[in-house]
């Protein structure tokens, strides 16, 4: 049986791959025009600027290498699950208190973060003292595939919301799946 590896683990794995960096002559060139240019010296003013003019020239070399290689480098793409919801105003202290919607959240992102490409979860809501209060349940993943595995759970926050179905408007709830772009 193959043996499953932990978040953590997975994590570091990544980190790992993400720090290594392609190998670069611009270093060893540096080092020779340095001590080219301190030869100079004991030798002569002469060799000092040729040690120097290396040195220099391998600066920029480098620069432009790690800036090259800075570019290639993509951004890492998330997906993100916003489900939206409204409550009426007079429900909202029901939803904050110890065993309301809130508390499920947090035991539901518990639950999440074992997952594999699971990132983070946050909640929005509109702050307006009238009307309905807009919600925003909002998680990340790694990965399309990530996203799409936990969406075929029957546990997901759409789910639970079904729990709180007398402090939700049911006929509010929207469920969008987007990636982030910048």
């Amino acid at each position: 049986m193959a043996q499953q590896q932990t978040p953590a683990v997975h994590q570091e794995e990544e980190a790992h791959e993400a720090h290594k960096l392609e190998f670069s002559s611009w270093p060893v060139i540096l080092a020779v025009g340095g001590g080219v240019a301190l030869l100079g010296v004991i030798t002569h003013w002469g060799v000092s600027i040729l040690g120097l003019a290396i040195f220099v020239g391998a600066a920029g070399g480098w620069l432009r290498h790690q800036l090259a290689e800075y570019r290639e480098v993509e951004a890492p793409t998330q997906y993100v699950q916003a489900v939206l919801f409204q409550v009426p105003p007079e429900k909202i202290p029901q939803l904050l208190n110890g065993d309301g919607l809130l508390a499920a959240l947090r035991s539901h992102q518990d639950r999440l973060r074992l997952r594999r490409g699971f990132l983070a979860m946050g909640v929005i809501r509109s702050p307006n003292e009238k009307g309905e209060v807009q919600m925003v349940v909002e998680t990340r993943w790694r990965d399309p595939e990530a996203l799409i595995a936990y969406e075929e759970e029957n546990a997901t926050i759409q789910k639970l919301l079904e729990g709180f179905q007398g402090a939700i408007l049911a006929e509010t709830v929207q469920v969008y799946d987007m990636e982030v772009v910048l």
